[in-house]
């Protein structure tokens, strides 16, 4: 597979409350990125050249039915969120879609309590998946794969975190749906979004939470990163929401700031630039598995100490997408 991150340097940070940003950029010397041969699927399904149904008249929870009538391959990001048809879902792994290409996508639902049909196709959410869902999805994928069943989740496993999330964070929701949990704090979310903007040129990102570094996405351009980057920090923002709303209950670090009216402030410990240039050598330290690939592409994964789960999807011999989700405590 080669060495993933050889080239990638880790940017400034930029912060917002407890969640720390390092963004990634490719050392490229004179080399001048060529443009892109794939469509993102929100923009695809913006464009109406791309269909996503279900698999048919009766469903199936765990597959999806992706019909891309257009000339451009289209690229679905692990965790990107499907709204609409019988329930809403999330995809299991980066797929690309090939042009005039039909595909069967494997997904997981996110709404336990819907089994009707709200729409015939779906819709592109506006949210990737908070990184503790893509964690438990990477790893039940890795050991399916390992079992020979393909890319299926364990739903039982994804439909937990979203009704713990949910209780926690104190979310209501008829039909457990996680789009409720976005929208129930889409203020905050947004909050993430204004203060952490896509800065220039920035191909990735790895995000911390406190002092925990959580996820990291790495694109193969500027162009897709900077049309990845708010859907991203939708996921992770709820990530960092959740964590603070634990820091509440546990009993929260807090210092004096002054002004006229003194209050109590908490201040988050954050990992330094050095640690995560650490976090991401490992990954080219450690052996990637080759596993099928859905849809175009190859597809790589590895797992560190049971703790830290990575996948990369390859096309044309450049890396598309490469991310990983570690396990921390919410």
């Amino acid at each position: 597979m080669g060495e993933v991150f050889s080239d990638v340097q880790v940017l400034e940070l930029m912060a917002c409350d407890n969640m720390t940003v390092f963004p990634l950029k490719r050392d490229r010397g004179d080399e001048v990125a060529g443009s892109r041969k794939y469509l993102l699927a929100a923009e695809a399904m913006q464009r109406e050249q791309v269909d996503v149904e279900e698999v048919n008249r009766a469903g199936s929870v765990p597959h999806l039915l992706v019909r891309n009538r257009g000339d451009q391959a289209v690229l679905f990001v692990e965790g990107e969120e499907l709204v609409g048809a019988k329930q809403n879902r999330v995809l299991n792994t980066t797929v690309l879609v090939g042009a005039n290409t039909d595909c069967v996508v494997p997904v997981s639902c996110i709404e336990a309590g819907r089994w009707h049909d709200v729409s015939q196709k779906f819709g592109s959410g506006a949210h990737v998946s908070p990184s503790t869902l893509r964690r438990k999805l990477k790893r039940a994928v890795m050991r399916s794969i390992r079992q020979g069943k393909g890319h299926r989740s364990d739903q039982a496993e994804v439909w937990d975190d979203i009704a713990r999330q949910q209780m926690e964070m104190k979310v209501s929701s008829a039909s457990g749906a996680m789009s409720d949990s976005f929208l129930a704090y889409a203020r905050r979310i947004q909050e993430f979004r204004e203060q952490l903007p896509w800065p220039k040129g920035a191909e990735g990102l790895v995000v911390a939470i406190d002092d925990e570094i959580l996820g990291m996405d790495l694109f193969d351009s500027h162009e897709v990163c900077q049309q990845a980057w708010p859907r991203l920090l939708g996921g992770y923002g709820l990530d960092a929401l959740r964590r603070g709303r634990s820091r509440q209950r546990a009993g929260a670090k807090l210092v004096t700031v002054g002004g006229p009216v003194q209050q109590e402030r908490f201040v988050p410990d954050r990992p330094d630039q050095g640690r995560v240039e650490e976090f991401l050598e490992q990954f080219d330290q450690v052996q990637w598995q080759e596993t099928p690939a859905v849809g175009e592409g190859r597809e790589f994964r590895t797992e560190i100490v049971l703790t830290l789960s990575a996948s990369s999807l390859y096309w044309n011999g450049v890396a598309l997408h490469t991310s990983a989700a570690a396990e921390v405590a919410v």
